[in-house]
């Protein structure tokens, strides 16, 4: 499924590939306190979201660039969950804040979505299920 220069189908196989065998192509962030956004946003930049900006301080950049886990070579909103929402706040097609998970955050959304849930120490959860088999974007 293509949407506005986005490829739901893609960002789920990526996802699908790579949950349980990490892509070398990307530093994996897990011993610095998590890999979810990094994961999220490989699989958003499979879907075919560009990469923006140079700067990786800086909150309008989305970016990686080699496998090393060097901060100056990947924005924190592309690894860091918190910079992650804010920059795909600006960013996102659509965007829609709640207040817990549940069916109100499964009915908004689909396969490939990327839903953010944050506690104090940073948390996002990439959603790529049902199978875009079971349930179709209209």
């Amino acid at each position: 499924m293509l949407a506005n220069g986005y490829d739901y189908d893609a960002a789920v196989n990526y996802a699908r590939l790579y949950v349980k065998n990490y892509n070398p192509n990307y530093p994996d962030w897990t011993p610095y306190g998590g890999d979810c956004a990094n994961f999220a946003s490989q699989c958003l930049y499979a879907g075919g979201k560009p990469m923006r900006g140079t700067n990786p301080n800086d909150a309008l950049s989305w970016f990686s660039s080699g496998t090393a886990t060097d901060t100056n070579k990947v924005s924190g909103a592309w690894r860091g969950a918190n910079m992650f929402r804010n920059y795909w706040q600006e960013y996102s097609t659509a965007y829609k804040q709640f207040s817990r998970g549940g069916t109100d955050t499964y009915n908004y959304t689909w396969p490939g979505d990327v839903v953010s849930l944050l506690n104090n120490n940073g948390f996002c959860l990439l959603y790529t299920s049902p199978s875009p088999r079971d349930r179709t974007r209209s």
